[in-house]
């Protein structure tokens, strides 16, 4: 079993997959992937993820939704992330 605590999820249009497939890429380096929904819904792919800034959970713990900032600086694109429930 996974011994990491610091799972949550976070959500990423098709859109930004298709037409910034490098910002994608950099999104996923921060990211261990241990689920991934297509939502038909709002055409976007919702992931199950462990990241090292991601909250600790404590056992029984719903899994937290996070926003994922990026923000472009020159050449240096960061990544950041807002928990929001």
């Amino acid at each position: 079993m996974l011994e990491d605590r610091r799972v949550g999820r976070f959500s990423v249009s098709a859109e930004i997959i298709n037409e910034a497939p490098d910002v994608m890429r950099q999104i996923m380096g921060y990211v261990i992937v241990i689920r991934a929904e297509s939502m038909l819904y709002n055409n976007s792919i919702e992931y199950h993820a462990i990241c090292e800034d991601f909250d600790v959970l404590t056992e029984g713990e719903m899994l937290p939704e996070y926003n994922v900032l990026c923000s472009q600086d020159d050449d240096t694109l960061t990544v950041t992330w807002q928990r929001v429930a």
